[in-house]
């Protein structure tokens, strides 16, 4: 009875333990890791088709120039982190930039209504940029196109 007690306990104890540690692990962070909280995930260009076509309503003419400045713009970061040996504060603006130019080539395509929608979406997104966890308060507001 005593060998069965025993082998129940270490069982519990073992799962407790593989439940359990990884979730301290994750929520501890890597060491010299600025923010706390899930790391950003960029979407992929579809993910952003969806929601551009969905949010502004894209025509079917617009679509396929929209994506070709998604693509762009994934391949330009891309290659940003890959080459990156820089700041990280240098590489964060360059990010920046890229999607500044994306966004005003993007915001070119649009018709007005479409441009207040963009407008909106480009906002929210840097708000949430800006909130806890991802360690951007200082950056600068988005450029005004009105």
């Amino acid at each position: 009875m005593n060998k069965m007690k025993l082998a129940l306990l270490a069982f519990a104890l073992s799962a407790v333990v593989v439940l359990v540690l990884p979730a301290l692990t994750v929520a501890q962070g890597a060491p010299g890791e600025e923010h706390a909280g899930p790391p950003h995930h960029m979407p992929t260009v579809q993910e952003q088709m969806q929601e551009f076509t969905h949010r502004l309503q894209l025509t079917q003419e617009q679509q396929p120039k929209v994506k070709a400045i998604l693509e762009d713009m994934h391949e330009q970061m891309k290659q940003l982190r890959e080459s990156s040996s820089g700041s990280s504060e240098d590489t964060k603006a360059k990010m920046r930039d890229i999607h500044d130019k994306a966004h005003a080539r993007i915001r070119e395509l649009l018709t007005d209504e479409q441009k207040v929608k963009f407008d909106k979406m480009i906002e929210e997104h840097h708000k949430h940029m800006e909130g806890p966890g991802h360690g951007d308060a200082g950056a600068p507001p988005p450029p005004d196109h009105q």
